[in-house]
């Protein structure tokens, strides 16, 4: 008998101590806004309508990271991971003892559809304390350069309008 036949099988739960959950949240959308269905996301909103060739949105979406990962690095790895362009980060702070905010101004080179300006904010859940993993929400804020203006004070509005729940420990 092999060591794989005397291992006793093992279930993993999610949401779980070893498995977080996001957190909860809520965030305000104008209301002429839609929310639409994107994979991988868990939030995408933007206009009903829209002028010229990409509509300004706003995306949330989740994920774990361990514990002890930076917010910076998260911050860093997720802009260079959709496109090349120039980024600053302009604030890291804590807004509590269980989350940590990062906001990240972008400017991104897109051939297709000109100059976006984007602002990244992440969230980070340090709950269940006892859980080697930490919850992470990412909120995408995005416009065309030539809706900034326009746009921008929508997006940063909705930004600003999330509110968080911590889940109680598993």
């Amino acid at each position: 008998m092999s060591d794989i036949d005397n291992q006793l099988p093992q279930t993993v739960h999610y949401p779980s101590a070893v498995l977080p959950a996001p957190p909860e949240f809520d965030l305000d959308l104008p209301a002429d806004w839609e929310v639409g269905q994107v994979p991988g996301v868990l939030l995408a909103a933007g206009p009903s309508t829209s002028e010229g060739p990409f509509r300004s949105n706003v995306t949330v979406s989740a994920g774990l990271v361990g514990r002890d990962v930076d917010p910076v690095e998260i911050a860093r790895s997720y802009v260079t991971g959709f496109a090349e362009g120039t980024y600053e980060i302009i604030d890291l702070d804590h807004l509590d003892e269980d989350t940590a905010q990062l906001v990240v101004q972008v400017q991104i080179a897109e051939p297709a559809i000109a100059v976006l300006q984007s602002i990244v904010v992440i969230k980070v859940d340090n709950r269940p304390a006892d859980s080697e993993l930490v919850s992470v929400l990412t909120v995408t804020a995005s416009s065309d350069i030539e809706r900034g203006e326009i746009d921008g004070p929508i997006l940063a509005s909705i930004i600003s309008s999330m509110r968080i729940s911590i889940p109680a420990e598993v």
